[in-house]
């Protein structure tokens, strides 16, 4: 005896393909990470870390001395910042991404 399924052809709705699309970006980015920009911007804000001193991508030592006041309008995540860096003290913004690429 043979069974044979027909095959019930839904049809699609362009907008459902697209909310799937994004939920599947989402997860996609929720898996690499559980920290959002704004933990990570409270983070350097109180300086919850084990050291003030830090490496650059390119290797260069940087120094926290002020992590700068939170900014709440357009422009860095915190202006006035003091860090060394190579041995230059530097004061300016800070911008503050969750990927290098920003």
């Amino acid at each position: 005896m043979v069974v044979r399924r027909r095959a019930i052809r839904r049809e699609e709705n362009p907008g459902e393909r697209e909310g799937a699309e994004m939920l599947r970006r989402d997860v996609a980015f929720s898996r690499r990470s559980v920290l959002t920009e704004q933990d990570v911007q409270t983070l350097w804000e109180l300086q919850a870390f084990r050291s003030r001193v830090f490496l650059t991508e390119e290797g260069v030592r940087a120094e926290v001395f002020f992590p700068g006041f939170r900014a709440r309008i357009a422009g860095p995540d915190f202006r006035a910042a003091v860090i060394r860096m190579g041995g230059a003290v530097r004061v300016g913004g800070v911008e503050v991404h969750l990927t290098p690429s920003g």
